[in-house]
């Protein structure tokens, strides 16, 4: 691959990753909101061996999954299969981005978080004091947490520019 070629596909995605988050932020669309999450994804494109090394991280969020579906499915009356796969889909990106690195892997964590608690109003259970500044905190702490380390990680594999020769 020539590197201008490079550059050009980590613009492409660049702009992918921006119009997911577009996508996410302040939409109460589920449909919407799942294809931005699922854009930004996209952006996250982890390396295998390293999700592999860290499956014992991707089974603790496929269990948390199933305890918070467990402990909402009573709540949600007709969001049940909606939010069983919302929650599946925010699962997966939660587990691809601990695969990327620390940065996106803490930025999973926390959009697991807000939107956990999320769910727990749809559900119509307790939630904690001040719920709807621990959900947005949480949020924008995540978004900025995955767009940057995915732009961090996109910038340290892209080519360097080099010097051009002198002219004497």
């Amino acid at each position: 691959m020539h590197p201008e070629d490079s550059t050009l596909g980590m613009e492409e995605t660049g702009r992918n990753c921006v119009q997911g988050v577009r996508d996410c932020l302040g939409n109460r669309d589920l449909g919407r909101f799942s294809r931005g999450i699922r854009r930004s994804v996209s952006c996250i494109e982890a390396d295998p061996t390293a999700l592999r090394r860290r499956w014992p991280i991707t089974a603790l969020y496929v269990a948390t999954w199933a305890a918070l579906i467990v402990l909402l499915w009573p709540g949600l009356g007709a969001l049940r299969i909606p939010v069983a796969l919302y929650a599946l889909l925010l699962t997966g990106t939660a587990a691809t981005s601990a695969g990327f690195g620390l940065r996106t892997g803490l930025g999973g964590l926390l959009f697991f978080v807000s939107d956990g608690l999320i769910s727990l109003r749809l559900a119509d259970l307790p939630q904690p004091p001040l719920a709807d500044l621990w959900i947005m905190s949480t949020y924008i702490a995540a978004q900025y947490l995955l767009a940057s380390g995915v732009l961090r990680a996109q910038r340290a594999a892209s080519p360097t520019p080099q010097a051009a020769p002198a002219v004497v």
